[in-house]
């Protein structure tokens, strides 16, 4: 962590903390995240800390969305150069982890899954919320639901565009973002073993 620039405090012990990482670089600001695996209150939770307002983004958007399709909210708060997010911890597997969702799925789960999927887009879309990051690490599987997480990128009317998500070509239709054809480029290698969802999620 010794190059992460600028420096953030450890608000956990460092064996506790999953990931630390500078996303992008904007204009000379290197938004960088820490995300720790703690418990509160009794309870496993996730504390992300980044440098500027992500977290503190991060937590206002998901305040916004009530379903089990999302991580619930805990708390907020600025400290120094950083922003800290405290949120429920999922317990699942991301649907990267092909191998253990294809064994885990029947047909029946499958279809069931793929329009949870539909749901998490629907209810994107009726919040005005852009996620900009919808991949397939970014999806865990909850007994055998999606829960979408990860509102770093996230944007909505009231919390308006912050940078350009430094994500490759995950979410980029030809005619521009489009968390539609995030999802998916995401459920794509999932699905390719339910061929008869293809047309569902072609569609």
């Amino acid at each position: 962590d010794g190059s992460v620039l600028p420096k953030m405090p450890y608000l956990d012990p460092p064996a506790s903390v999953v990931s630390s990482r500078i996303l992008d670089v904007v204009d000379g600001r290197p938004f960088v995240s820490r995300v720790a695996f703690v418990e509160k209150d009794g309870r496993p939770i996730v504390r992300k800390q980044t440098t500027f307002e992500l977290a503190e983004r991060e937590h206002a958007l998901l305040s916004l969305l009530s379903s089990d399709h999302f991580p619930k909210p805990i708390a907020t708060w600025r400290d120094g150069v950083a922003s800290v997010c405290e949120m429920e911890r999922v317990e699942g597997h991301p649907l990267s982890d092909l191998e253990r969702f294809v064994a885990e799925t029947s047909p029946e789960g499958a279809r069931a899954f793929l329009l949870e999927c539909i749901e998490i887009l629907a209810e994107l879309s009726a919040l005005g919320i852009t996620h900009r990051d919808i991949r397939a690490d970014n999806i865990l599987v909850r007994d055998g639901r999606p829960v979408l997480i990860d509102f770093g990128w996230a944007v909505s009317a009231q919390h308006p565009y912050v940078t350009p998500a430094g994500l490759g070509d995950a979410g980029r239709a030809p005619e521009g973002f489009c968390d539609a054809y995030a999802m998916g480029v995401a459920l794509t290698p999932a699905f390719a073993h339910h061929p008869e969802l293809l047309h569902v999620l072609a569609a």
